[in-house]
């Protein structure tokens, strides 16, 4: 089996500043509003992963079906899944055009949902036992012979890339190629475990922010944004719910659930205000009562 890794930017941290090792300025303001669904930035990732890798890809993979993962998701995707989406799109494109079957884009599910505390951690040892119990799955029977190209947006100390690795790679893949669109210089991920968090947080996150996107149809509910957006106050939620969209309200009520038992409940109030909006407005729900 033959592994091979891309990545659009090389970054590491001088005088405390994240920068790219070859000079080129790194946005992360895009990154930023890119991780809680701004969907701009994830389409120059895709777009630009698909240019880094396809005058080597096609040869390589001599004709061979092309499969794309995101990374693991228990029911609604992380920010990486929108790269991989457009990644997908352009892909596609450049295959009818040599002739070839376009990509696949896999589903790559986990056992439960993730939580900031993967993010925020500065324990290496602690990342890398969290990849190992998250339970990950995909159909197996799409895996032996075949190319796969394994999507994410930030390589920080690779223990994720390590897990998906774990899983994927005795189940006889082809080959694997690994594609990132910024990953941190080893011994500067190494010694910032938790700068993955202090990235995300570069802008402030607000439910107003959101909402101005999605008027702007440049919003995709991922499950980071998701669980920000359940985390609101009170009064934050009542006045969101009363003006948003009614299919990103159902989205995001169905999503909640989706996400399993434990998950609900832990929002169990924003989620049924979502839902007492979605009655108002004559969507059909069921208010669930748990004791």
């Amino acid at each position: 089996m033959k592994t091979y890794h891309r990545t659009l930017m090389d970054l590491t941290v001088t005088n405390g500043e994240v920068v790219c090792t070859d000079g080129s300025p790194f946005d992360r303001v895009a990154y930023s509003l890119f991780k809680y669904g701004y969907i701009p930035p994830a389409r120059e990732y895709g777009y630009r992963l698909a240019a880094l890798i396809s005058e080597d890809l096609w040869d390589l993979c001599d004709g061979r079906p092309i499969r794309i993962i995101s990374a693991p998701y228990k029911y609604l995707p992380t920010a990486s899944h929108l790269i991989a989406t457009y990644l997908l799109e352009a892909l596609s494109i450049e295959a009818v055009q040599h002739g070839l079957e376009p990509p696949m884009l896999v589903p790559f599910h986990k056992a439960r949902t993730g939580s900031d505390a993967y993010a925020k951690s500065n324990d290496v040892e602690f990342r890398r036992a969290r990849n190992k119990t998250r339970g990950m799955h995909l159909d197996e029977s799409l895996v032996t012979g075949t190319v796969f190209l394994v999507v994410d947006d930030i390589r920080i100390t690779g223990s994720a890339e390590e897990g998906t690795a774990t899983y994927l790679e005795p189940l006889g893949p082809y080959a694997v190629w690994y594609l990132h669109a910024a990953a941190l210089v080893e011994s500067a991920g190494l010694s910032n475990p938790s700068l993955e968090d202090e990235l995300n947080q570069t802008v402030p996150h607000t439910l107003n922010e959101i909402l101005a996107q999605v008027a702007d149809s440049t919003f995709q509910l991922n499950t980071r944004v998701l669980r920000l957006m359940l985390q609101s106050n009170v009064d934050g939620m009542e006045s969101f719910v009363t003006v948003a969209p009614t299919q990103l309200l159902a989205e995001m009520q169905q999503a909640a659930i989706g996400s399993g038992l434990e998950y609900y409940t832990k929002y169990l109030d924003n989620v049924r205000r979502i839902g007492n909006q979605l009655q108002l407005r004559g969507r059909y729900v069921i208010q669930p009562v748990l004791t």
